[in-house]
């Protein structure tokens, strides 16, 4: 069992304390997410939204992904279900509704969802901007060069 955080952090076989500690470190960003995971397809994932938390689990297939329809769970209820979820057992799932995130005939449902990764976010640098930048600040420090040059 591994405890991963959104910042970075891993937890190998948490324990009830470790995993209350970390879901309540939880930021409303994009670091701000929870994987407990039994192996690469197994997990049960939550993320921090402003008002509540979101929660989903997956159990090896695409077709086995789901997500609660309540998107603003209280922590407590988030951080009972993975307590639970370590244990191992499966008796959170009856705490909840939910619904498929991946459809099993893409005619109907949510296939419009396919390829939707929640909270899976990766920074990326924008060269665009830095080199844009970079330029920008070359030319103001040229004009008052040419200023200082000129008194």
């Amino acid at each position: 069992m591994k405890l991963e955080l959104g910042n970075g952090e891993v937890f190998e076989d948490p324990s009830a304390e470790v995993i209350d500690r970390a879901l309540h470190t939880l930021r409303t960003d994009e670091y701000g997410y929870a994987i407990l995971s039994r192996g690469d397809v197994f997990y049960i994932q939550t993320g921090r939204f402003e008002h509540g938390f979101y929660l989903e689990y997956r159990e090896g297939t695409s077709a086995s992904h789901r997500r609660c329809t309540d998107e603003q769970l209280p922590i407590e209820k988030v951080i009972g279900a993975f307590q639970i979820y370590a244990k191992p057992s499966d008796e959170w799932k009856s705490w909840f509704q939910w619904e498929a995130i991946f459809a099993a005939d893409p005619t109907e449902g949510r296939a419009a969802n396919e390829g939707w990764e929640p909270m899976a976010y990766e920074p990326r640098t924008n060269w665009g901007v830095i080199i844009g930048a970079s330029l920008l600040i070359l030319v103001i420090g040229g004009a008052l060069w040419l200023l200082m040059i000129q008194l």
